[in-house]
C-alpha cells in the first residue's frame, strides 16, 4: 500500500491538494471536532495561525486522522 507521503512532494502541495477536496462530514461532525481542538488548544496555549490552519484539514473533513498525522510528519521532518 502507498503512504499518503509518496502522492505529493511537498507539504504545501499536499495542503493545497487537500483544500480542493469536497469534504466528507456533515456540519454537526465539523462543529464537534471544532470544539475538541478548541479545547485542547486552549489547554495547551495553541494559538499559531499555521497550526490552527492545519487543524482545519482534519476538522473540516478534508482529511481523515492516518492522512492528517501523515502530513504532518513530512511537514515537520523538513523544518
Amino acid at each position: 500500500m502507498q503512504s499518503h507521503q509518496q502522492l505529493f512532494s511537498t507539504p504545501e502541495d499536499w495542503y493545497e491538494a487537500a483544500q480542493l477536496r469536497t469534504p466528507a462530514l456533515d456540519q454537526t461532525a465539523i462543529m464537534q471536532r471544532q470544539g475538541v481542538a478548541d479545547a485542547y488548544n486552549s489547554n495547551h496555549n495553541i494559538s499559531d495561525a499555521a497550526v490552527l490552519a492545519d487543524q482545519q484539514l482534519y476538522i473540516q473533513g478534508y482529511m481523515e486522522i492516518e492522512e492528517y498525522q501523515d502530513y504532518l510528519f513530512l511537514k515537520h521532518s523538513q523544518e
